[in-house]
């Protein structure tokens, strides 16, 4: 966790000095940039670097790799609440600006963007362990004993159920605080459970960074007249804070400290966005346009070429993300294809 918090440091440093710059060249006022799709794609890019570089950490080719290498192992909570976070953020948008159109085949819509790339992915792995295993992939998968990246779908599963339980609590109540507040609620008495029988933590740790995304949506308005007030104490506030709960996990090892962090950390990106100018680049944005698809596909390739086939780490993970990337890009051409003939 040293190295994400020092990376957070310097980029919070290098966000005062563009507000200092800013401050100077335009009489001490000066506009926030806007947080849009344009915007958080490269973003989207970058958080699809970092989540095939934490599973590669974590790959039995790491396992005698430098200390660094390691330090990435425990990003995946954070990373994936950036995600979350920017899906809660982007469903609460879209649904203020037209609310009707947007909820018209909402569940299908959502359904058609998920599925058919989660189910090739799959489909296709399994068939090949079939036969390379020679043994019922499909049958241990149901079953919860095929052991392979595909434990990592658990992203696919819960950002599904949040989109059930946005549809539902929209159907069932109009105003925005019930709303929210009936969302919260059902994730904490979700987390609850999974906490009192001791099940993995990653199936809800990151989970309320949605709800952080959908909040901070609907008081977009007054949180950046908040930040542009006083942009640097901001800034550094949420830096602060971040730090704090970092210091205190490392200490207690508490789980809510970690909740806490997935909750504070896309907020400090929201600033970095705000202040930091030229963040879009023609790679970043190809790599934002297929995120998901590195997501489903890279766990997949980092199973196949690091038992054997490739032992050194640095051309892992070099093969893994050339590979992961090509796929992704197909996977979601092609998916885009069927879908227009839908």
């Amino acid at each position: 966790m040293i190295l994400l918090i020092c990376l957070c440091f310097v980029l919070t440093i290098i966000s005062s000095i563009a507000i200092a710059i800013k401050k100077v060249q335009k009489n001490n006022l000066f506009s926030l940039n806007d947080f849009n799709v344009k915007n958080t794609l490269p973003l989207r890019g970058v958080l699809a670097i970092l989540i095939v570089i934490h599973h590669w950490s974590k790959s039995e080719a790491a396992t005698a790799a430098p200390s660094i290498v390691h330090q990435f192992s425990v990003w995946g909570n954070l990373v994936v609440a950036a995600f979350f976070f920017l899906s809660g953020y982007g469903i609460m948008r879209s649904f203020n600006e037209n609310r009707d159109v947007y909820m018209n085949g909402f569940i299908g819509k959502r359904t058609l963007k998920i599925l058919p790339p989660f189910l090739i992915v799959i489909l296709l792995y399994l068939s090949y362990a079939s036969i390379h295993q020679n043994c019922n992939a499909f049958w241990l998968f149901l079953s919860g004993q095929f052991h392979s990246s595909l434990i990592n779908m658990w992203f696919v599963y819960l950002l599904f159920a949040l989109y059930l339980l946005f549809f539902c609590s929209v159907h069932f109540f109009r105003g925005m605080k019930i709303l929210l507040f009936f969302q919260l609620t059902a994730i904490c008495a979700y987390s609850g459970f999974l906490y009192a029988f001791h099940l993995p933590n990653y199936w809800y740790i990151s989970v309320f960074a949605f709800i952080v995304g959908e909040y901070w949506s609907i008081q977009e308005y007054w949180m950046k007249a908040i930040i542009l007030k006083r942009p640097q104490i901001s800034l550094w506030t949420s830096f602060a804070v971040l730090l704090l709960f970092d210091m205190t996990y490392l200490a207690t090892e508490s789980p809510l400290a970690i909740v806490v962090m997935c909750c504070i950390l896309p907020l400090l990106i929201v600033e970095f966005v705000y202040f930091l100018n030229n963040l879009n680049s023609p790679v970043m944005n190809f790599l934002g346009t297929i995120s998901y698809e590195i997501y489903l596909t890279h766990g997949v390739f980092i199973d196949l070429l690091s038992k054997g086939a490739i032992e050194n780490i640095w051309t892992l993970f070099l093969a893994v993300l050339s590979i992961s990337t090509v796929s992704a890009w197909i996977l979601h051409y092609a998916c885009n294809a069927m879908r227009k003939l839908i």
